[in-house]
């Protein structure tokens, strides 16, 4: 399927945070959000409650937009992940921040460890910090040019909860079986809930297939509640949607024991209409994106392998991330700030992604080819180059 890609003057026109917050002249790969022209299965829908002026509150019960997409995300689940929850072990939140916050207020306490891997994207710690209880950081290691998952060092008890995040972000990895086992032995050695953020798990490139956790390890489907949305995949962040599955009743009624229903809210009708049409018709298109992000990608980090070799570069599994060290170079200055002030490029500071990444950098790639040139070119001007590309 053919993509769209609209202009600067009218990405700008949007008043979105990505391409409004910085100066005309910045080329911003940040926040997690796609250049692209809407799904038009998202726009159809749209344009349909548009013209039945479906501005009301939207119906909760059967044949409801809410129930509908409960369904659909349970029939997505299946078809796309061989995996089938049940539609009715479900609650439908706003964003995958306040889902986040949600569960560590409902299954911690305060002042409990909830821990995570580094690098972590910041809403995922802050939801741990906002909610008063102490991070636990478990640092990825760097083996062969990937960030992998080694094993969990807290102490018995330290931690009461696990913050998975699968996709990862920033890194890009899609954790492989035996990464996420030995993770699986030691949650259910401690005896917590783990939350598994999957927000990106239908942009899987070169053919993967994402497993969900809780399909991944049917013994902790119990203890495990998983986040959806079509949110990054489809570009909706800003009409706010997601999904929380609890893989038990246990969870669930514990759950809304906790946290009050009106603390929630409910997405609005258009959010869920368009949320329901991304999962339900959006394949074809879906499939065109994760293809682009794939040439982004090796153009990427072919050009600067040969341009600025210094870089170095940790190619993606999924996502439309591509994690980068910049560490390597001999900059007379925070290299983040060099590529703002010299090369007027707006990427996410690696210091905002937990301790020792100060020096690396987040590039969201999903744009048009002549961006990702125009992106390499400002990295050239503006930073030194030496060393080596993973």
């Amino acid at each position: 399927m053919r993509l769209g890609f609209p202009s600067v003057d009218r990405l700008r026109a949007r008043q979105g945070s990505k391409w409004s917050k910085f100066p005309p002249g910045v080329l911003p790969v940040t926040p997690a959000e796609s250049d692209l022209a809407p799904c038009p299965a998202v726009d159809d829908a749209l344009r349909g409650w548009l013209h039945d002026q479906r501005y009301g509150y939207p119906l909760q019960e059967e044949r409801g937009p809410a129930e509908a997409l409960r369904n659909t995300f349970s029939r997505r689940m299946c078809v796309a992940f061989d995996w089938v929850p049940d539609p009715r072990d479900t609650q439908l939140t706003v964003s995958g921040s306040q889902a986040l916050i949600a569960c560590v207020l409902a299954y911690s306490g305060s002042g409990d460890g909830v821990a995570f891997h580094t690098p972590v994207f910041p809403a995922l710690r802050s939801a741990v910090e906002n909610a008063g209880r102490r991070p636990v950081p478990q640092p990825m290691l760097q083996r062969q040019g990937r960030f992998v998952l080694g094993e969990m060092t807290p102490e018995p008890g330290e931690a009461r909860m696990f913050l998975l995040c699968n996709p990862h972000n920033p890194t890009g990895r899609a954790f492989d079986a035996e990464e996420l086992g030995a993770l699986a032995r030691w949650i259910e050695r401690e005896d917590i809930v783990v939350i598994s953020d999957e927000l990106h798990a239908d942009l899987m490139l070169d053919g993967r297939r994402h497993k969900p956790f809780a399909k991944l390890f049917p013994a902790l489907a119990e203890r495990t509640v998983t986040l959806c949305s079509p949110s990054k995949a489809f570009g909706l962040g800003g009409l706010g949607c997601a999904i929380l599955h609890f893989g038990s009743r246990e969870l669930e009624k514990l759950f809304r024991t906790r946290i009050p229903p009106e603390l929630l809210g409910e997405p609005a009708v258009p959010s869920l209409l368009a949320s329901e049409a991304a999962w339900r018709s959006g394949s074809d298109w879906l499939q065109s994106v994760t293809g682009l992000i794939e040439r982004s990608r090796n153009s990427f980090m072919e050009q600067l392998a040969g341009r600025a070799p210094g870089i170095r570069l940790h190619a993606p599994d999924a996502t439309f991330f591509v994690w980068a060290d910049l560490r390597g170079l001999n900059a007379p200055e925070r290299p983040f700030d060099l590529m703002l002030r010299k090369g007027r490029i707006a990427a996410s500071d690696g210091a905002h992604y937990g301790d020792g990444f100060d020096g690396f950098a987040r590039f969201v790639l999903a744009m048009p080819p002549e961006r990702v040139h125009d992106l390499v070119s400002r990295l050239v001007s503006a930073l030194p180059t030496s060393r080596g590309i993973c």
